[in-house]
């Protein structure tokens, strides 16, 4: 959040116990509210390392090792 807008920088919250997060749930930067319950966090989960392989596929398919060299080869 320092460096970075919230059009830069989502962030997913899982909070079980209720009440350590509830301050971040108005912030532009979630990308989704905060969740709670357990089965909804390993939903939650699944979804979010689907995304983190597919992101390494990609990754992989330009031959780069991060997302600045991935930038810097599809812009």
């Amino acid at each position: 959040m320092y460096q970075n807008t919230p059009s830069e920088l989502k962030f997913l919250m899982v909070d079980p116990k209720q009440v350590e997060l509830e301050l971040y749930s108005g912030l532009p930067y979630m990308l989704a509210p905060i969740v709670f319950e357990s089965e909804k966090a390993l939903k939650l989960l699944k979804r979010t390392v689907a995304e983190m392989e597919k992101r390494y596929t990609l990754l992989r398919e330009k031959r780069v090792k991060n997302i600045v060299e991935y930038n810097a080869k599809i812009i």
